[in-house]
């Protein structure tokens, strides 16, 4: 469809106006209050006519300096999309010759990834890889600064409760550096200094709509950018001191859930014998035979909503599902001792998304070089009389953010200096987010920046009886040796993790003697020959006796992963297909870079302090309502484009305006 009639609304920290050259075009100022801005853009709506709404940033809204926040553009940029839904108008901004779809409402397209060679060309555009990782760093700053935190209120999980549960030992000022994701939300490539091109996370659809000033082309093929995770972030630092990477806390979702079923031995039963992946549905009967259509609907972190053939029913996270189906009139089979349900992954890396390419077979690895799963490092203690480190290993990402915590603790000071020997060294964490060589090898990537001497490997206690965890240790043992000397660390397994153990000796809990620290090599402390590889039951009681003895999770990983390349692939392909355009005068940009949508209600009505301006004797153009704008409102309500109150509230908005500039003239007579 061709758009050609703009209402052109521009962000600023300038009072409120509206252009006298172009009385479709409004500067609306984002420092006064949320209510008064809300108010400045309806009216600019109610007084014009238009067919689609394209946003602008005053420069200085942008600038580093800015008193405006980029969460209160968000928020004000998302009110924007909200107008244009109310008028049934698309809204649009622009960002490096890109046009962006804002509300969600006009942003269903069709599935869009760019190519390989376009990826690739960006990533190549920076000087290093370094360099890369540098600017990455700096766009998902600026989604923090956008997103925050979520603290519940209606808009999401409690994150901040969530990370701040006494069983973690953190408090606010620890998650400084965390934000929220929230699924679906709508990015703003002006906001984030950034066209998402080799960003994960990211999912894109293309519009083949085009957009015009009168007979000029504005642009065509809009894109609409959005999330794909929720949850919050787990900030990761190379060792640059960039948060390149992160990982991600996933909330729990219908599609983030599963149910764990074990023996009464305790050893696991495969998934993939009661629950369909195709239909998502779980295979128990009902006690007469009848096909139970057993699914997940909806789900958070606390509770969780099934549904089956007599109807639906709730079941707390981490709560008893054997019991719930039975007295629902099931048959659970008979090997089925435990049945809980749980999230299927409590933390990962960002999704792939639709940004970062897709793997060539036989070549090159788009994504994995845009942006790989690499280690973390926090500093925990500085050398004191040199320059000299020690490197701790620890599995996980949020466990390496406790680590580091509590081992610049006072009471845990004997444990730091056990790990380095000496007082006097410097120790860095490294948070590695699994146990595979691939993982481990990227903490090599501290020893260019710091003078690591010695490295201690702290992976968790159930190295003792897991083949992966124990073949993981022995990994990590021989790849980080050829760096230096490298030393194997265990605790007492009644404490779990090492962040556990170090929070509980915080807490005066246990003393420094009950951890049973021991350094050592890994055959002496996670000698392979006593650990065992995964072998879960089938229902029959028989055993899966996997040969290469990957966990279940890993074999349906891969095959998710390639069910993902391919997917990706496909659009790709789709999208490299031309848009039919017309043949148009050149391009002539639309009022500046614009902006974004925002689907839902965003967080807290807001906004910056109000900046107060002198006082003019004078309307501001935005507010002079003509028989023109009178002549359009009518229209506009007698085609039902706005109710009675809309009119209503459009005349004593006037009503109002006219008392504030006879208050206006009397504070100027006084």
């Amino acid at each position: 469809m061709d758009y050609k009639n703009p209402l052109i609304i521009k962000l600023t920290d300038k009072p409120s106006s509206r252009n006298e050259s172009n009385p479709n075009e409004f500067n609306i100022n984002t420092t006064q209050a949320w209510k008064t801005f809300k108010r400045d853009l309806h009216r600019a709506a109610e007084i014009s006519t238009f067919d689609y709404v394209a946003l602008a940033y005053d420069p200085s809204v942008l600038a580093p300096n800015s008193q405006v926040s980029r969460k209160t553009l968000d928020i004000c940029s998302g009110e924007v999309g909200r107008v244009a839904t109310k008028y049934n108008a698309p809204a649009i901004t622009r960002f490096d010759h890109q046009i962006y779809q804002l509300n969600a409402k006009f942003a269903d397209g069709q599935p869009y990834a760019p190519s390989n060679q376009e990826v690739v060309d960006k990533y190549e555009s920076y000087a290093s890889n370094d360099a890369w990782q540098h600017h990455q760093a700096k766009v998902w700053s600026n989604l923090g600064a956008i997103n925050g935190l979520n603290t519940g209120g209606g808009f999401g999980e409690n994150h901040l409760a969530i990370l701040q549960d006494p069983s973690r030992g953190l408090d606010k000022k620890d998650v400084a550096n965390f934000f929220s994701l929230r699924k679906n939300k709508p990015l703003i490539p002006t906001l984030l200094e950034d066209n998402m091109v080799g960003m994960p996370g990211v999912n894109a659809r293309r519009t083949l709509d085009s957009y015009y000033i009168g007979d000029k082309l504005v642009g065509q093929g809009a894109l609409s950018l959005t999330t794909v995770d929720s949850g919050y972030i787990i900030p990761m630092v190379n060792k640059n001191g960039d948060m390149a990477k992160f990982q991600v806390g996933s909330d729990v979702t219908a599609y983030n859930l599963k149910l764990q079923a074990k023996a009464a031995d305790g050893v696991s039963i495969m998934n993939s014998e009661f629950f369909d992946k195709k239909s998502r549905r779980y295979l128990f009967e009902l006690e007469d035979g009848t096909p139970s259509g057993l699914h997940a609907v909806e789900a958070n972190n606390s509770k969780a909503v099934f549904e089956d053939v007599i109807g639906q029913f709730e079941i707390p996270i981490k709560g008893d599902m054997k019991t719930a189906l039975l007295e629902r009139g099931y048959k659970i089979p008979e090997l089925i001792d435990s049945l809980k349900v749980l999230p299927n992954s409590k933390y990962a890396w960002p999704a792939q998304g639709n940004m970062v390419g897709s793997k060539v077979k036989g070549g090159l690895d788009v994504p994995k070089l845009v942006t790989p799963s690499e280690a973390g490092f926090i500093p925990v203690r500085e050398p004191k009389n040199s320059d000299e480190y020690t490197l701790l290993v620890v599995e996980g990402a949020l466990k390496g953010q406790i680590v580091a915590k509590y081992l610049d603790h006072p009471e845990v000071t004997e444990v730091t200096n056990a790990i380095t020997g000496d007082p006097n060294k410097g120790l860095i964490v490294a948070q590695v987010p699994g146990v595979s060589k691939a993982f481990i090898k990227s903490a090599q990537a501290i020893f260019d920046t710091k003078n690591i001497t010695d490295t201690v490997i702290a992976m968790d206690a159930d190295g003792r009886y897991n083949r992966n965890v124990a073949t993981g240790i022995k990994d990590a043992e021989k790849i980080l040796g050829e760096k230096g000397p490298t030393r194997v660390m265990s605790w007492d397994p009644e404490q779990k993790g090492l962040d556990d153990a170090l929070l509980a000796l915080s807490r005066k809990q246990i003393k420094f003697d009950d951890m049973d620290l021991t350094f050592g090599t890994a055959n002496e402390l996670f000698p392979l020959a006593q650990a065992t590889p995964p072998n879960p039951y089938k229902l029959d009681g028989t055993r899966a006796n996997r040969t290469n003895g990957d966990a279940q999770w890993q074999l349906d990983y891969r095959e998710q992963l390639a069910e993902k390349e391919a997917r990706i692939q496909s659009i790709q392909e789709a999208s490299a297909a031309p848009i039919e355009s017309h043949p148009v005068t050149e391009p002539e940009p639309v009022a500046e870079p614009v902006a974004e949508p925002v689907a839902e209600p965003v967080a807290e009505p807001v906004v910056e302090p109000v900046v107060e301006t002198t006082p003019k004797l004078q309307i501001p153009p935005v507010y002079q309502v003509n028989q023109e704008d009178l002549n359009r409102i009518t229209s506009k309500a007698s085609v039902g484009e706005i109710s009675d109150s809309d009119m209503q509230e459009f005349l004593q908005s006037v009503s109002d305006l006219t008392k504030e500039l006879h208050d206006r003239v009397s504070e100027f007579a006084k």
